[in-house]
């Protein structure tokens, strides 16, 4: 008597999987590319706040500083579409998790400038491709994820920019730690590629120390204002 097929079951999820590909000749589709990213001071409005370093350039930053991070979406496949975002962070290659308002090593926090508002539309200050779509400034001003309000409309070939208000939880890092940041959608899908990863070295006194005990080279940075 012969067996009864089973089908197989799906071992891989969407995140281990990676993002699906067109076929050959198919139709375009919907994808976007985080593509740039810029660490900024939390010294200003929307868009006057300083940068810490040049586009796509990694930071120091130290812990329980709130800073700001921006990330420029892409879309790459030639064809016009909306999403959501999320940011998510691993820490020295631990594996991804998604940043909230009480989450550990990073959390969203609430900007010191009172015109930077969670929800608040972003403007077209970093590198990306016209045309441009208005993103959101995220910030912990809404419990929960650090998720956009709304799905952006992206035209196609052009770009948004979102930008997260963000500080390292002191308490669960060490000095020297190394934290990735990605967006995904608010499903916790991958975006279709990631032309840049945000990272970040966190910046840790010596237990009941104080700045001087951070690594000289990063005190002068500090000073300086970087």
């Amino acid at each position: 008597m012969s067996k009864l097929y089973k089908p197989r079951r799906e071992l891989w999820t969407p995140q281990q999987r990676g993002p699906l590909l067109p076929l050959a000749g198919a139709s375009p589709m919907f994808q976007t590319d985080q593509s740039h990213f810029r660490f900024r001071f939390d010294d200003g409005t929307e868009v006057t706040a300083t940068f810490r370093q040049d586009e796509d350039v990694d930071d120091d930053i130290l812990v329980d500083t709130i800073f700001r991070l921006r990330f420029t979406v892409e879309e790459t496949g030639g064809v016009a579409g909306t999403e959501d975002f999320r940011l998510n962070r691993q820490i020295n290659g631990g594996g991804y998790g998604q940043v909230t308002d009480t989450g550990t090593l990073i959390q969203t926090a609430d900007s010191a400038d009172a015109g930077v508002n969670d929800g608040d539309a972003t403007t077209d200050i970093i590198t990306g491709p016209d045309p441009f779509a208005a993103g959101e400034i995220v910030s912990s001003e809404t419990p929960g994820n650090a998720d956009t309000n709304s799905a952006t409309s992206i035209a196609a070939s052009g770009h948004t920019q979102i930008e997260f208000v963000l500080q390292i939880v002191g308490a669960d890092v060490n000095d020297n730690d190394v934290i990735d940041f990605r967006m995904t959608n608010t499903m916790n899908q991958l975006l279709d590629s990631y032309g840049q990863i945000a990272t970040l070295t966190v910046d840790k006194p010596a237990a009941g120390g104080s700045l001087a005990s951070v690594n000289p080279q990063r005190r002068l940075l500090h000073l300086i204002g970087r």
